[in-house]
């Protein structure tokens, strides 16, 4: 949900929110630690394979996992969502001291250096619609929790799974699609990574590819030949 928005991700029926000021949402000294803005960056960043750790040399057991050798967009962002785990939730928040749920988002892809609008309603503006039996890693998913309009939004993971900034439990966390909380308010999803964007350069691609035929609207002619001219 979004900054300005009136109300937080609704509970199920029955369930019984943490008793935490959101706008006090910081954890006490030493219970937790949040990962650094630097450490997020670097996550992201598409490496090369010189710059990846031999393997023969061990890794400390409470070290990230390490970036792969050419990962793509979506395996970078997936890396970088779930080292956002037990971040706090916090209703406007935008630090990683505290989030809500499309604030969560716009940060995680913000690391990828692609720009998402703040609140959850406009992201569902944004993106191509994909049906839920289509749904790819990296994915945003929707729900309707306490408007009629798109209140709540996560990253879809695979596996039927997704990673959001919950108020249930107050903390960036996973959870199934198949909750019947979700499933009740499911809405739908968009996809703002595709291929070429996950190659993160200039490509070929055909025009009959499925996707652009369902998506093409026409041209226009920008570089004229002399006699295309018309005096």
């Amino acid at each position: 949900m979004g900054l300005g928005l009136a109300s937080a991700e609704a509970p199920p029926s029955g369930a019984q929110l943490a008793l935490v000021d959101p706008q006090d949402a910081t954890p006490h000294i030493g219970a937790w630690k949040p990962p650094t803005e630097a450490e997020l960056a670097e996550l992201a960043r598409a490496v090369k394979a010189s710059d990846v750790t031999s393997p023969s040399i061990a890794a400390d057991p409470g070290a990230p996992e390490s970036p792969k050798a050419e990962a793509s967009i979506k395996e970078r962002l997936l890396r970088v969502a779930r080292r956002m785990l037990a971040v706090p939730y916090r209703f406007g928040g935008t630090t990683l001291w505290g989030l809500d749920c499309s604030g969560f988002v716009q940060k995680t892809f913000a690391y990828l250096d692609l720009d998402l609008p703040r609140s959850a309603r406009e992201q569902f503006r944004e993106g191509a619609k994909v049906a839920k039996a289509d749904l790819s890693p990296g994915d945003l998913v929707f729900f309707r929790t306490y408007a009629k309009y798109p209140s709540h939004v996560g990253i879809y993971l695979g596996d039927n799974r997704f990673v959001h900034a919950s108020s249930r439990d107050r903390k960036v966390t996973i959870e199934s699609l198949d909750t019947p909380y979700y499933v009740k308010r499911y809405l739908g999803d968009n996809r703002f990574i595709h291929a070429s964007a996950r190659d993160r350069k200039v490509t070929v691609e055909s025009l009959d590819t499925p996707y652009y035929v369902k998506r093409y609207i026409g041209a226009k002619r920008l570089l004229l030949e002399e006699n295309d001219i018309q005096n």
